[in-house]
């Protein structure tokens, strides 16, 4: 199961947006569910079983479109790296995001069992607010 989860780096940037077929959803919600649409196992990698976790930062410009799209920290797999930062690419536009929002996604690749997949999101959601809080210290 391929999934990730995402935290805004500064409280300011977790706008809320609405939208006519959804009910309202944040930003990051947005991120999220546009991850889980776009997120995909690189096809010439899937008989070698290479997991593991990226680490991407992001901001959003006006359109909410992800701009400086970097991998904060990388699994051990350079197709999974590719693919995680394709992924930050493909996902805009975001509604209602202030220009400048900036994110932490963590996107998983692993083969995990629908028993385990609430643990391993709060294992991401932990994780990702660890990097995130070290992202805006090295920020300033």
């Amino acid at each position: 199961m391929l999934f990730g989860f995402v935290t805004a780096l500064f409280a300011s940037s977790a706008v809320a947006s609405t939208s006519p077929v959804r009910e309202i959803e944040t930003v990051p919600q947005q991120i999220e569910r546009r991850i889980d649409e776009e997120m995909y196992y690189p096809a010439e990698r899937l008989g070698r079983r290479e997991t593991g976790f990226v680490h991407v930062s992001f901001e959003l410009d006006a359109r909410g479109m992800p701009t400086k799209i970097n991998l904060a920290k990388r699994s051990h797999w350079p197709a999974l790296n590719g693919a995680a930062r394709a992924t930050i690419g493909r996902i805009g536009p975001i509604v209602g995001a202030q220009a400048g929002a900036q994110f932490v996604a963590v996107l998983q690749y692993d083969k995990t069992t629908a028993d385990g997949v609430l643990k391993k999101k709060a294992e991401l959601a932990r994780e990702a607010a660890r990097v995130a809080k070290k992202l805006k210290a090295q920020a300033g």
